[in-house]
C-alpha cells in the first residue's frame, strides 16, 4: 500500500509523459522533492512576509525579517532527507505552506489566490494533510464568524460561502464602496 496518492499520481504522470518508465522513478522522485523543497522555502518566506506586512512595528522590516523562516526551512534536515529519499514530506510541506500563504494573501487582497486548491492537494498528499487543511479551513471560518463576516462562511474560502464571496474583504474596494452606500441609504 501507500499513504501518498498525490505523490504516486504525480510520479506516474511525469514518468508516462516522459516515456522513461520505472527505472527513472528515483531520479524523477528526487527532482520532484527538490522542486517541492524549494517551493516550501519560498512559501515560508512569502508566508512570513505576508504575516508581518500589516504589523505596526515589524511591517517595514517584513522583507528582511521574513528571511529568517526561509533560512530555517532551508536548513531543515527533514526536508533535505525527504527530497533525496523520494518521500512526500517536501510535497506536503510545500503545499501546506503555499496554502497558508495564499490564505493570508486572500484575506489581505480580497482576491482568490488558490488556498483551497493548495490545501486540497495537501489533503491528497498525506493523511495528516487532510487534518491540517481542515484545521486551516476551520480557522478561517472561525475568524470570519468572530469578525461577524459572512452568512454561512467567511474569510478566504469563497467556495465555502453560498454567495461565493460573502465578506467585504473578498470584494476589496468595491465592497467598501457598497458598504458606504448601504450605510447612507439606511
Amino acid at each position: 500500500g501507500f499513504s501518498n496518492p498525490l505523490q504516486v499520481l504525480l510520479l506516474a504522470l511525469l514518468l508516462s509523459l516522459a516515456g522513461w518508465g520505472v527505472p527513472a522513478a528515483l531520479a524523477v522522485g528526487k527532482a520532484v522533492g527538490i522542486v517541492a523543497g524549494l517551493a516550501a522555502i519560498t512559501a515560508a518566506w512569502g508566508l512570513a512576509r505576508e504575516a508581518l506586512a500589516g504589523h505596526p512595528i515589524w511591517g517595514r522590516e517584513s522583507r528582511r525579517l521574513a528571511l529568517l523562516p526561509a533560512l530555517l526551512t532551508a536548513g531543515s534536515t527533514v526536508l533535505a532527507a525527504g527530497a533525496m529519499t523520494v518521500l512526500e514530506t517536501d510535497v506536503l510541506a510545500a503545499l501546506l505552506t503555499l496554502g497558508l500563504w495564499a490564505q493570508l494573501a486572500e484575506r489581505r487582497s480580497g482576491r482568490w489566490r488558490g488556498s483551497a486548491l493548495f490545501l486540497a492537494l495537501a489533503a491528497l498528499s498525506r493523511p495528516e494533510g487532510a487534518l491540517l487543511a481542515g484545521m486551516a479551513a476551520l480557522g478561517e471560518l472561525w475568524i470570519g464568524r468572530r469578525e461577524g463576516i459572512g452568512d454561512a462562511a467567511g474569510g478566504s474560502f469563497p467556495l465555502l460561502s453560498p454567495a461565493g464571496r460573502s465578506d467585504r474583504r473578498m470584494h476589496g474596494r468595491e465592497g467598501k464602496r457598497l458598504e458606504r452606500a448601504k450605510a447612507t441609504a439606511l
